[in-house]
């Protein structure tokens, strides 16, 4: 939430891929997240959207930005940003989602097996890496939960994670 750098790799990388048609960017706003995240990705957004025009492909990028009026970061700002380099924003995940279930449906149609309702009604258990947040939701629900408490090796920092591969 706070450095892009490894989220615009990523993007850049899973962009090339001549497979891929559809991208999606969860973007949260408010305190302690990167100051103006549109700043970064808007660009990188329009970029990816370019070369893939330029290969005849077509490929959307599709970007949820959870925020709120009252956040440093102007949500307004952030989502005029993105319209403007070519994603297709949306404000909350049920949105996001069906728009993207509607878009791959020919990709991922029938034959499905039926899920059995059942299954949803038995103890669920969870495990959750990243914010604790979500594990203290499931423990207030009931569930059965774990946390992880998973960093990435070095940091992150990719020239200390080559060393450490080195060291092995």
């Amino acid at each position: 939430m706070m450095d892009n750098d490894l989220r615009l790799r990523r993007l850049f990388q899973e962009a090339e891929d001549p497979e891929a048609s559809l991208l999606l960017l969860d973007i949260v706003l408010g305190t302690g997240a990167h100051p103006d995240p549109a700043a970064e990705l808007a660009p990188a957004v329009a970029k990816i959207q370019e070369s893939a025009n330029q290969d005849g492909r077509s490929l959307e990028i599709v970007a949820i930005v959870v925020g709120t009026d009252a956040d440093p970061q102007n949500v307004d700002h952030q989502v005029d940003q993105l319209r403007k380099a070519g994603a297709l924003v949306f404000s909350d995940t049920t949105g996001a989602v069906e728009y993207i279930s509607q878009r791959l449906a020919p990709a991922v149609a029938p034959p499905f097996k039926p899920v059995a309702l059942n299954f949803f009604r038995e103890p669920l258990a969870g495990i959750n890496v990243g914010l604790e947040i979500f594990y203290d939701s499931l423990k207030d629900q009931g569930a059965k939960a774990v946390q992880v408490d998973w960093r990435p090796p070095a940091g992150g920092n990719e020239k200390l994670m080559d060393l450490l591969a080195k060291l092995k």
